[in-house]
């Protein structure tokens, strides 16, 4: 009987930990696609910076600042 909860309680933990990383991912696949004005380009829209332009920094240095979405996000569009 013992063995059965401990299992039960495993398999609920296991299920938990499962569905929150899910969760976490499709969070962060949503903060990507996440589009933000910048200012004195309405109505244009620009995407927020991914990984590979963080803070703007676009390999070719095409990508500039125009507004700041969170602390460590930026609005970025192609100047």
């Amino acid at each position: 009987m013992k063995t059965q909860v401990l299992a039960v309680f495993v398999l609920c933990v296991l299920f938990c930990l499962a569905e929150s990383r899910t969760t976490l991912n499709k969070r962060i696949d949503i903060a990507k696609r996440i589009e933000c004005k910048c200012k004195g380009d309405a109505p244009d829209l620009s995407h927020m910076t991914g990984t590979v332009y963080f803070s703007c920094k676009g390999g070719d240095g095409s990508w500039s600042k125009c507004n700041t979405y969170t602390a460590v996000a930026d609005c970025c569009h192609q100047a």
